[in-house]
């Protein structure tokens, strides 16, 4: 049985034939190879600054902002989007911690979970979700001290 090799000696079986009989290992080494290269860290950090890239990159955020969204609720959360509208109405729009309206926060409101079991609580705005729900689940024993240095 004759085996054919590539021009630098891979056996084409075809798990290593793509397209037009190029070589998979030859292609990947190539690549890896160029990705090394000055050259190419040259054009990936040009087309990172383009305003090209940048206008794309907004266009395809505003055209797929929704869709991204409910992919997101429903990944990290296990939330559909009605569950999600659900919960917002529930909360008259407003954080569950300090009430202030998602629409004057800068990020709206965002879904707060028991890390541990992953259980959604409420929605919250950026600072209570990121500050408060953090230092009453990692550090109850601060809690006291925290109110002391306040004077509270």
């Amino acid at each position: 049985m004759n085996t054919v090799l590539c021009s630098r000696g891979h056996e084409q079986i075809p798990e290593n034939v793509f397209g037009k009989n190029q070589c998979k290992i030859c292609h990947k080494l190539s690549v890896a190879t160029y990705e090394k290269t000055e050259t190419c860290r040259k054009y990936r950090k040009q087309w990172a600054a383009s305003p090209k890239r940048k206008a794309y990159a907004k266009a395809y955020y505003q055209t797929h902002k929704e869709q991204s969204k409910i992919s997101h609720l429903k990944q990290k959360y296990g939330l559909s989007i009605e569950a999600y509208n659900h919960l917002l109405s529930l909360q008259q729009g407003k954080c569950a911690v300090c009430g202030i309206p998602g629409v004057e926060t800068p990020k709206g409101l965002v879904v707060d979970h028991n890390h541990k079991t992953g259980q959604v609580r409420g929605l919250l705005c950026n600072i209570c979700n990121s500050h408060i729900i953090h230092v009453l689940e990692d550090y109850p024993h601060l809690i006291d001290k925290a109110k002391t240095y306040l004077g509270l």
